[in-house]
């Protein structure tokens, strides 16, 4: 913050006594002017011209290898500022690894409804899962994928104890759907049996 000054007034008095334990009296008061200057109080004065709340620079490194034309160059450069636009907007990305190179992937499309919800990604990656309501769960994908699936699902129970939970199965599993059986013989306090996620290439 910037450095300023105080003026203090201190008023001086001046008088004279007539004995031991008499009163002081006044016979002429004068005004005398202090000035200090504010860093003499706490050094956070005077270390700028202005005045700012903490902040947070993020600076973003892109590294060229190998590039011998213009147009390689190019794509780099969009590519980085492409990476800068979804950073700004606080988009979820992360960087997909395939031997030497470096791909930027974020999420193109998200949805939820109710227990059900998907996510998309830039590279055609999807995540997509829910809650189920009955210990018999058949499945209708919201999005179909390419491949099978890796899903994976968990059960709930209202169970203090271990007895009674079995397990979950996943059966039939294809493009577009499954069945999973939550083997238990309760669901948990709130009436679930479980949850599940698939996930996959659904382009």
């Amino acid at each position: 913050m910037p450095d300023h000054t105080h003026t203090v007034t201190v008023p001086a008095v001046y008088g004279q006594g007539h004995g031991a334990g008499t009163p002081l009296v006044a016979t002429a008061i004068d005004t005398v002017f202090e000035t200090t200057g504010a860093e003499e109080s706490n050094p956070i004065y005077g270390n700028s011209d202005t005045v700012q709340p903490n902040a947070v620079k993020k600076l973003l490194y892109i590294c060229v290898g190998n590039t011998t034309n213009y147009e390689g160059l190019t794509d780099v450069v969009n590519q980085g500022m492409e990476i800068l636009e979804q950073v700004n907007q606080g988009i979820e990305s992360r960087v997909k690894l395939d031997g030497s190179n470096a791909e930027f992937i974020y999420v193109t499309e998200a949805y939820q409804n109710g227990t059900s919800w998907y996510r998309i990604w830039s590279d055609g990656w999807c995540e997509q899962g829910g809650k189920s309501s009955t210990n018999l769960q058949t499945l209708e994908f919201l999005k179909q994928f390419i491949t099978i699936p890796n899903v994976t699902a968990t059960k709930y129970t209202s169970s203090t104890s271990h007895e009674g939970v079995y397990g979950v199965r996943v059966v039939g599993l294809t493009l577009t759907g499954c069945d999973i059986y939550f083997d238990s013989y309760t669901a948990d306090v709130n009436g679930y049996w479980g949850s599940w996620q698939a996930s996959g290439y659904i382009w």
